[in-house]
């Protein structure tokens, strides 16, 4: 990197960035997210203050998780598995082509990595909601946690009419608040907040008392989605249980992690549990738990690169 495209005190262009990854990358073997990050601070030799961002990661780490995702999404790095990774035949062919003419590779991956932000701006808005405020002080709860979408607002506000959409998406959600307070009515306090077509639902609960509130939020979440149907608003996504701590619209705990790494990989209309509910439901049935298999069903679930066979489904 030349002072001209990397001055001191600054981080080197996303684009840049993402071929320096694509070139260590490119001896074929898998590496972890903390070696590719190790590395890039060695080689570019970046002379600049490493801010903590208040989600408490490093500004850099987290730049370079973010590229790796990116890379990933283009298909030239694969999974080896979780949290492992390695290029793919296309990446080697992007490391090839740089070397011949890295003026336009660069130009490819700006206009690219433009894109790429305008599809993931959904996604940050869930990041930046869990590192607004800085760090302190949570009592770690545990409970249910559920991430929910209203599909196809963008394409739907060009073929409907918007007051119309904004009207009937609000029926929804009196509706879901409606239904979660009458169906935990019996002090529990289910917490429901919104920003844009996201939904976050929390319940705090007694850990002995998760496959009733299981059973609960399996009724009430059908009806939802039901209305959701009559309404044209359809809507998806996962629920889970485990350990967070919450304080208004701030979250963090393996329960927030687990939702949130499952959230956007089922590609249908429906709401599934996410790893750690599914090994409760798989405890389950109609005998002990009245009204399980009007609530719950298995099915092979599409992702967006596979199917998750016998997945847990409202």
């Amino acid at each position: 990197m030349n002072d001209s495209t990397n001055p001191k005190n600054s981080l080197p262009l996303d684009e840049e960035l993402s071929l320096e990854t694509l070139r260590f990358l490119a001896d074929g073997k898998p590496h972890s997210i903390r070696q590719t990050t190790r590395y890039l601070k060695n080689k570019l030799e970046l002379d600049y203050t490493d801010k903590r961002l208040k989600s408490g990661e490093l500004s850099f780490n987290n730049k370079i998780r973010w590229i790796v995702s990116y890379l990933r999404h283009e298909k030239l790095l694969e999974n080896t598995k979780q949290g492992v990774f390695q290029i793919t035949a296309k990446g080697n062919d992007i490391v090839t082509n740089a070397q011949a003419g890295p003026t336009s590779i660069l130009e490819k991956f700006k206009s690219e990595f433009i894109e790429y932000k305008t599809r993931s701006k959904r996604s940050q808005k869930i990041m930046d909601m869990f590192s607004e405020k800085e760090p302190t002080s949570y009592s770690e709860q545990y409970g249910l946690v559920a991430f929910l979408d209203i599909l196809g607002i963008k394409g739907i506000s060009r073929s409907r009419d918007p007051n119309n959409l904004i009207e009937n998406k609000n029926k929804l959600l009196v509706t879901l608040k409606e239904l979660l307070e009458d169906t935990f009515s019996d002090g529990l306090e289910p917490k429901l907040i919104t920003f844009s077509d996201t939904i976050i639902i929390t319940i705090i609960i007694d850990k002995a008392k998760i496959k009733d509130v299981l059973i609960r939020f399996g009724e009430m979440i059908r009806l939802s989605i039901l209305h959701g149907i009559k309404l044209k608003i359809p809507i998806r996504g996962c629920f889970t249980v485990g350990n967070f701590s919450q304080d208004s619209n701030f979250f963090i705990g393996e329960a927030i992690d687990d939702a949130a790494q499952y959230y956007e990989l089922p590609q249908w209309i429906g709401i599934s549990a996410a790893p750690k509910a599914h090994h409760i439901l798989d405890e389950m049935d109609a005998v002990d738990y009245p009204k399980f298999d009007i609530g719950f069903t298995q099915y092979n679930i599409p992702l967006k690169n596979s199917i998750e066979s016998d997945g847990w489904a409202v």
